[in-house]
Protein backbone atom coordinates (compact mmCIF):
# COMPACT_ATOMS: atom_id res chain seq x y z
CA UNK A 1 0.00 0.00 0.00
CA UNK A 2 1.12 3.41 -0.51
CA UNK A 3 0.75 6.80 1.45
CA UNK A 4 0.25 9.87 -0.25
CA UNK A 5 0.25 13.13 0.65
CA UNK A 6 -1.94 15.14 -1.50
CA UNK A 7 -2.38 19.11 -2.23
CA UNK A 8 -6.08 20.30 -2.55
CA UNK A 9 -7.55 23.80 -3.92
CA UNK A 10 -10.21 24.12 -2.07
CA UNK A 11 -10.88 27.65 -2.75
CA UNK A 12 -13.32 28.10 -0.06
CA UNK A 13 -11.13 27.48 3.29
CA UNK A 14 -7.73 28.48 0.62
CA UNK A 15 -5.91 25.33 2.77
CA UNK A 16 -2.07 25.51 1.82
CA UNK A 17 -1.47 22.21 3.43
CA UNK A 18 -1.42 18.51 2.40
CA UNK A 19 -3.54 15.56 3.53
CA UNK A 20 -2.90 12.02 3.78
CA UNK A 21 -4.59 9.41 1.69
CA UNK A 22 -3.62 5.38 0.51
CA UNK A 23 -4.11 3.93 -2.46
CA UNK A 24 -2.75 0.26 -3.75
CA UNK A 25 -2.29 1.78 -7.53
CA UNK A 26 0.60 3.06 -9.06
CA UNK A 27 0.42 6.32 -7.91
CA UNK A 28 3.07 8.82 -8.53
CA UNK A 29 4.57 12.18 -7.09
CA UNK A 30 3.42 15.34 -8.92
CA UNK A 31 0.45 13.58 -10.34
CA UNK A 32 -3.23 14.42 -10.17
CA UNK A 33 -5.74 12.00 -8.73
CA UNK A 34 -9.40 12.51 -7.63
CA UNK A 35 -10.43 12.41 -3.79
CA UNK A 36 -12.90 12.19 -1.95
CA UNK A 37 -13.21 15.46 1.03
CA UNK A 38 -14.68 16.01 3.56
CA UNK A 39 -18.37 14.32 3.86
CA UNK A 40 -19.59 13.64 -0.15
CA UNK A 41 -17.26 16.71 -2.13
CA UNK A 42 -14.85 14.97 -5.06
CA UNK A 43 -11.74 17.32 -5.79
CA UNK A 44 -9.06 16.87 -7.96
CA UNK A 45 -5.87 16.73 -5.64
CA UNK A 46 -1.82 16.96 -6.47
CA UNK A 47 0.40 14.47 -5.44
CA UNK A 48 2.77 15.76 -3.07
CA UNK A 49 5.17 12.60 -1.96
CA UNK A 50 3.96 8.51 -2.19
CA UNK A 51 5.82 6.75 0.48
CA UNK A 52 4.89 2.57 0.33
CA UNK A 53 4.36 0.79 3.68
CA UNK A 54 3.78 -2.82 4.31
CA UNK A 55 1.23 -2.36 7.13
CA UNK A 56 -1.84 -3.05 7.92
CA UNK A 57 -4.05 0.14 7.17
CA UNK A 58 -5.96 -0.29 10.80
CA UNK A 59 -1.85 -0.14 12.57
CA UNK A 60 -1.45 2.87 10.64
CA UNK A 61 -4.53 4.97 11.26
CA UNK A 62 -3.60 4.06 14.98
CA UNK A 63 -0.43 5.37 14.64
CA UNK A 64 -1.80 8.76 12.50
CA UNK A 65 -4.80 8.67 15.08
CA UNK A 66 -7.10 9.48 12.18
CA UNK A 67 -8.74 7.71 9.57
CA UNK A 68 -7.16 7.70 5.88
CA UNK A 69 -9.26 7.58 2.61
CA UNK A 70 -8.52 6.03 0.05
CA UNK A 71 -7.42 7.92 -3.70
CA UNK A 72 -10.80 7.75 -5.76
CA UNK A 73 -9.41 7.87 -8.93
CA UNK A 74 -5.84 8.19 -11.08
CA UNK A 75 -5.86 11.24 -13.78
CA UNK A 76 -2.23 10.83 -14.60
CA UNK A 77 -0.34 7.85 -14.85
CA UNK A 78 2.88 9.73 -15.65
CA UNK A 79 4.06 13.14 -13.66
CA UNK A 80 2.82 15.99 -14.86
CA UNK A 81 5.65 18.55 -13.87
CA UNK A 82 9.14 17.39 -12.84
CA UNK A 83 11.50 17.86 -9.90
CA UNK A 84 12.54 21.81 -10.84
CA UNK A 85 9.44 22.94 -11.31
CA UNK A 86 8.24 21.81 -8.23
CA UNK A 87 11.07 23.07 -6.22
CA UNK A 88 10.32 26.23 -7.84
CA UNK A 89 6.84 26.39 -6.87
CA UNK A 90 8.20 25.67 -3.43
CA UNK A 91 10.79 28.68 -3.58
CA UNK A 92 7.88 31.04 -4.93
CA UNK A 93 5.82 30.12 -1.95
CA UNK A 94 8.70 30.88 0.80
CA UNK A 95 8.31 34.57 -0.91
CA UNK A 96 4.94 35.27 -2.10
CA UNK A 97 2.14 33.34 -1.82
CA UNK A 98 0.47 30.11 -1.18
CA UNK A 99 1.78 26.46 -2.62
CA UNK A 100 -1.55 25.78 -4.58
CA UNK A 101 -1.84 29.00 -5.95
CA UNK A 102 1.27 28.91 -7.23
CA UNK A 103 0.79 25.44 -9.02
CA UNK A 104 -2.59 27.15 -10.26
CA UNK A 105 0.31 28.69 -13.04
CA UNK A 106 1.74 25.24 -14.19
CA UNK A 107 -1.39 22.57 -13.66
CA UNK A 108 -3.88 21.54 -16.65
CA UNK A 109 -6.70 23.64 -15.27
CA UNK A 110 -8.19 20.95 -13.44
CA UNK A 111 -8.40 22.34 -9.78
CA UNK A 112 -12.24 22.45 -10.59
CA UNK A 113 -14.76 21.02 -7.42
CA UNK A 114 -16.49 18.27 -8.50
CA UNK A 115 -19.86 18.06 -7.62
Amino acid sequence: MKLINVLIQYSILNLDKTFLYYSTLDVKPYTRVLISFGTSKKIYGFVVSVKEDNRELKEIEKEYGFQIKEIDELIDSEPIIDDSLFLLTLLFTTIIMLRNTCLDYYLPHCWIEIS
